[in-house]
């Protein structure tokens, strides 16, 4: 066991709150203690305690975000799964409503987010001891969303960026968002990623839920943070 490792024996188990922030900086994952696009994810897991169903995080690159939540589910002692849907491999291929001045941006290139890999992620998952809590789902949207194993779902975060990726995730687990369980929307308000906001948009159109603002993140970052509560 090398030092890093045996000082993350003596932190593991003990709540996230305490943690040292440089130790979150070295297993390169998000500090849950200052505010971040993670935040409502958080606030939204534990709203949903009592929710039946997992967490499910569409995208999830280098697992910064995953390995964060997995340890929150974990130390709460839920009896839920988080779940991690990537390619692994970067983005699709961008669709028109992704575009922006005409263009698809640098941003929305398949190769923008191929720098990580299956096992690369697999290997944080076992230096934090979440074998068993966080499980990875390899491969684009269109052939795993179906076949996902949570039956149920209390968090769904998509942080999937663009229009295809958005309108995939949510048509097939949008079903299996239980009753009072939460869907966050990372992109409706980026101007980064136009399709997301048109996916969502599109989709719920006939759906009795909307998107949600919620404001209280705006005393820490102008970047709305968008959600809704299925019915």
């Amino acid at each position: 066991m090398n030092a890093q490792d045996g000082r993350l024996e003596t932190w593991l188990g003990r709540p996230l709150r305490e943690w040292p922030a440089d130790l979150f900086d070295d297993l390169e994952i998000k500090n849950p203690n200052q505010p971040s696009n993670l935040s409502i994810v958080m606030d939204a897991i534990a709203a949903t305690r009592e929710v039946p169903g997992d967490v499910v995080e569409c995208g999830v690159y280098r697992g910064s975000s995953l390995g964060t939540l997995g340890l929150f589910v974990k130390e709460l002692g839920l009896p839920k799964r988080v779940w991690g849907l990537d390619s692994f491999q970067g983005f699709p291929s961008a669709t028109v409503q992704d575009l922006i001045d005409g263009v698809v941006p640098e941003k929305s290139q398949p190769a923008y987010f191929a720098a990580t890999s299956e096992e690369l992620v697999h290997h944080l998952v076992r230096r934090l001891k979440l074998t068993g809590v966080v499980e990875l789902v390899p491969g684009y949207f269109e052939d795993t969303c179906p076949t996902l194993h949570a039956e149920a779902i209390s968090v769904l975060w998509l942080d999937c960026d663009l229009y295809s990726s958005y309108k995939t995730c949510l048509q097939h687990l949008y079903p299996r968002v239980s009753p009072g369980g939460w869907i966050v929307f990372d992109e409706y308000y980026s101007k980064k990623y136009p399709g997301a906001r048109v996916a969502v948009d599109e989709f719920f159109a006939d759906k009795p839920e909307k998107p949600l603002l919620e404001p209280k993140y705006l005393q820490y970052s102008e970047y709305e943070r968008w959600y809704l509560v299925k019915r």
